[in-house]
């Protein structure tokens, strides 16, 4: 088919996919009028480990657009595959020198635990096409199972999200989420991590703002699917990670003066080091590197602590990280050396 290309492995010789493409335009039937741009189903002739990859046969002009990539397991009834793993890649999977296929690479969208009890995931592509991208798809099922995925872009003004700042929802912290659509009357939107709903605190047509469910009180951590219904109109969904609130597990060295660089071990911290802040007692310390699970952090001065002057140091003071706006388990004890003496 002109525009669209598709590569076929199988895993092993015995299995294959046989698949169906449709390039745009093509328009759905429902109101309002959603213009599919690309869609494709695959059947499995086989019971084992199945690949396949097409290539995005999309316009430059469509790339701009808000994108919606649904996958439906068992489509029209058929019978669905066990798991199912898709990665979005910017280059076509190619055969090794052996003639197998190579393992997918890229970012992974779509997990064994996307579907969970549902049949169809929505996957937001919106400014993650580029020229080239590649889905690829792997999964199993018995022979006769079906997968099928399309691409919609709605339609000016209709309700989609776009995106969600931060990009993970950290439980009693806030999150704005940006899309089209909404209400300005903020009793109007309700916004749902699967079935768990968030208090909305402010609303415009593009813009709602939302204080995440606390986790794991409130709603497990993990990958959750956020919809935002108004007037009980649902939204598709866009997948988000949800983490509990940063703790502290130690901390090396424990003590030292001012100037030593420390590292914060811990889990539910942020890899964008600037959405980090650390407290030394009431005194703020400079942060360098984060990843999930470590901050690298250097001491700062102390002018006094408690009314006392710094240089009658070393003295235990609490160590408190906070992440954006949730707020925190993360607190511990550190042991000031501060060797600053004065005359």
């Amino acid at each position: 088919m002109k525009g669209l290309k598709a590569q076929i492995w199988k895993i092993p010789m015995t299995a294959c996919w046989v698949a169906t493409a449709v390039s745009y335009p093509v328009l759905a039937t429902d109101a309002p009028k959603i213009e599919v741009l690309q869609e494709a189903k695959y059947e499995s002739t086989g019971n084992s480990i199945q690949q396949f990859s097409t290539s995005l046969a999309l316009k430059e002009s469509d790339k701009a657009r808000p994108l919606i990539l649904t996958f439906t397991n068992g489509p029209e009834g058929k019978q669905k595959f066990q798991w199912v793993r898709v990665f979005l890649s910017d280059r076509p999977m190619a055969p090794s020198k052996t003639g197998q296929p190579t393992q997918p690479s890229g970012r992974m969208i779509v997990n064994e635990n996307s579907f969970g009890k549902q049949d169809s995931v929505d996957v937001n592509l919106t400014g993650f096409v580029r020229g080239g991208t590649t889905i690829a798809v792997q999964g199993a099922g018995f022979k006769g199972a079906s997968l099928g995925w399309k691409i919609t872009s709605p339609p000016a003004g209709a309700l989609a999200v776009t995106d969600v700042s931060p990009k993970i929802a950290r439980g009693g912290g806030t999150m704005n989420i940006t899309g089209s659509g909404f209400s300005a009357n903020k009793n109007d939107d309700t916004v749902y991590f699967e079935q768990t709903k968030a208090r909305v605190t402010s609303a415009t047509t593009t813009s709602i703002q939302i204080e995440v469910p606390t986790v794991p009180t409130n709603m497990r951590p993990g990958d959750h699917l956020l919809t935002v219904v108004v007037n009980g109109v649902k939204s598709p969904a866009f997948k988000v990670t949800a983490v509990g609130p940063p703790e502290i597990s130690g901390i090396v060295p424990m003590g030292g003066p001012c100037g030593t660089e420390i590292t914060i071990n811990g889990k539910n911290f942020s890899e964008v080091a600037s959405e980090n802040t650390v407290y030394f007692g009431k005194c703020k310390g400079t942060v360098n590197s984060s990843t999930p699970t470590s901050i690298t952090v250097t001491v700062p001065q102390f002018p006094e602590l408690d009314g006392f002057p710094a240089y009658q140091m070393p003295t235990h003071i609490q160590l408190t990280v906070t992440v954006g706006s949730a707020p925190t388990k993360a607190e511990s004890s550190f042991v000031s050396a501060n060797q600053v003496m004065k005359e």
